[in-house]
Parts: structure tokens; sequence; C-alpha cells
């Protein structure tokens, strides 16, 4: 009895450390490709940075909370509206994800002309699609439990 609470707490530890690890790598993501920065400069808001900061952290810590513990509304009135501002929310965050990426995409010519990169460019980017592809196959082929 005693060794399964310690398995539980040590599976508890290993989890929340891995959950931790996987949000720090999101938020290294959204700061090394701008988006907060880019929201900043385009609604002249720079004053704000910090709100925008607060406020996408709360969003994944909440989100990951509503999921994790199943909360559902249903489609009742309630229901409806926080589908669509939730889906309102959503949409907007991943545009700035995609503007955002797409402006860091335009910088990475710039990258490889200045450290004179011009051998191997297709071989990397085909490494970086590989990559991806086999990442994902391996996720919904033997990770995905439903």
């Amino acid at each position: 009895m005693k060794l399964m609470w310690i398995k539980k707490i040590f599976l508890a530890v290993i989890g929340l450390s891995a959950g931790t690890m996987v949000a720090a790598g999101f938020f290294a993501f959204i700061t090394a490709i701008g988006v907060v920065t880019t929201y900043a400069q385009r609604t002249k808001t720079a004053a704000y940075i910090k709100t925008y900061e607060n406020t996408l952290a709360a969003g994944a810590i909440l989100g990951n909370a509503w999921w994790s513990l199943g909360i559902h509304f249903g489609m009742s009135g309630a229901g409806i509206i926080f589908t669509a501002v939730s889906g309102l929310c959503y949409g907007i965050f991943v545009g700035s994800m995609i503007i955002a990426l797409a402006e860091t995409i335009k910088t990475i010519p710039v990258f490889f002309r200045r450290a004179k990169i011009t051998m191997g460019l297709p071989v990397i980017i085909i490494a970086f699609a590989l990559g991806k592809c086999i990442g994902n196959l391996l996720f919904y082929l033997l990770g995905m439990k439903i």
C-alpha cells in the first residue's frame, strides 16, 4: 500500500515537471517569434506589454485547468456564449501566431545569407519537415490514448 502511494507521488511529480517544461518551451517559442511585441508595435500600446504577457499566461493556465477538470457547459445559453467568446479568443491567438511566425520566416533567408549557409539548405528544410511528420505519426499512432 505504501509503495502505491510512493508511485502515485512520483508520477505526479514527473507529470508536473514535464508539463512545466512543455509550458516553458511554448512560452519561449511565443517570445522568440515575437507575438507580444508584434501586438505592442501594431497597436502602439507598448505600455501594456506586462498586461499582454499576464493575460497570455492566465489564458494558458485557465485553459489547461478547464481541460484537465473536464468542465462542460453544454449548448444552453451560457454554453453558447462561452463557446462564442472562447472561439473568438482562440481565433485571435492562432491568427497572431501565424502573423508572427510569417514575419519570423521572412528573416530566415537573411540569416542564411549572413551566416553564409549556401549548401545544404534543401537538406535542412527536408530534415525539419520529416522530423515534424515522423513526430506527428508517432504521436497519433503510438502515443494517443482515446
